[in-house]
């Protein structure tokens, strides 16, 4: 195991060399001047090139990245353009508001898609199959973006029993009530997608499993169906579910752009935008080193969590 956890990290190298230079490429290249962007475009031109000199901005673009590159390398990500503070300050800042918010997101995708998905194969041919299927493709078709719009103007204009933005009161409240009614509609919102995804994996998965001649032994032996479904169903029906699950994050961590931004939660998508609109590109690279690891690291985790599910996996002879 330790031995296909090294050769894995060994080829996520690469991959983040390829997905670190894209990124500076498409960010420089792009239009606008973080010069004008953050002070204003009333300076003189002389002033202008006296700030990029400062930003190293007046290199070429192939020298900037291998600037770039050696103090990444050295655990240097730069200092932001708007303020001068570490980009890794900056980052890190951020990182409780977003982790709060996608893990509970995740959390609630993962118990109800499971229940739901589950639930869905058991009684397939049933109108509550049916309906389970049909839902699943309805969470996954709605638009983050309007369903956040959606809830605002339900139960924050209309209803006004949930606060339509930020993490907190403006009073200042850290009660847990008042945290869980900020929570409460982003959490929903990220889950929604990712939901609808586990219902219909789950399903179609355990459906496959039913199928197989050992649980047609196992109900000819006189097992009770729900015995049949949870214990020796569920437990093989779990590895294509957790190649989702370890894809889930990453995924979630990108949908809370949009979201962070419409619920104005201060997390690091909304950092994401700001970053952006600001042409703020040390920041703006953290994120996407920041995103890369966690889309590496989920892969990894879903492909160790496979030996526990399933003994018979052996990672290290296949190397």
């Amino acid at each position: 195991m330790l031995r296909y956890i090294l050769g894995r990290l060994l080829q996520a190298i690469p991959l983040l060399f390829v997905v670190t230079l894209t990124a500076f490429a498409i960010l420089h290249l792009a239009p606008g001047d973080p010069a004008a962007l953050l002070y204003g475009t009333d300076i003189t031109a002389d002033q202008r090139a006296q700030i990029r000199a400062a930003w190293g901005l007046d290199d070429p673009i192939p020298v900037q990245y291998v600037k770039w590159l050696g103090n990444f390398l050295r655990g240097d990500l730069g200092r932001s353009f708007s303020d001068g503070r570490p980009v890794l300050q900056v980052i890190v800042e951020r990182i409780p508001a977003t982790l709060q918010l996608t893990l509970t997101g995740l959390l609630i995708a993962i118990v109800l898609g499971l229940s739901i998905g589950t639930l869905a194969a058991l009684r397939a041919n049933s109108f509550i199959g049916y309906i389970s299927t049909l839902l699943s493709t309805f969470f996954y078709s709605l638009p983050n973006f309007w369903l956040a719009l959606l809830l605002i103007l339900i139960f924050s204009v209309w209803l006004q029993i949930l606060p339509s933005a930020g993490i907190e009161s403006p009073r200042g409240s850290t009660g847990i009530a008042d945290r869980l009614a900020h929570l409460a509609m982003p959490a929903f919102v990220i889950s929604l997608r990712e939901m609808g995804r586990l219902i219909r994996f789950t399903r179609a998965s355990l459906l496959d499993v039913l199928n197989q001649d050992y649980i047609r032994t196992a109900r000819s032996k006189g097992l009770r169906e729900r015995q049949v479904a949870l214990r020796h169903a569920f437990r093989n029906a779990l590895i294509p579910i957790i190649t989702l699950l370890g894809l889930s994050l990453p995924q979630i961590a990108s949908s809370s752009i949009v979201v962070e931004t419409v619920f104005a939660w201060p997390g690091i998508g909304r950092l994401i935008i700001e970053s952006a609109f600001q042409r703020n590109y040390p920041v703006l690279m953290g994120e996407i080193v920041m995103i890369g690891l966690l889309v590496i690291a989920g892969n990894l985790i879903a492909d160790i969590c496979y030996a526990f599910v399933d003994p018979r996996i052996r990672y290290g002879d296949s190397l």
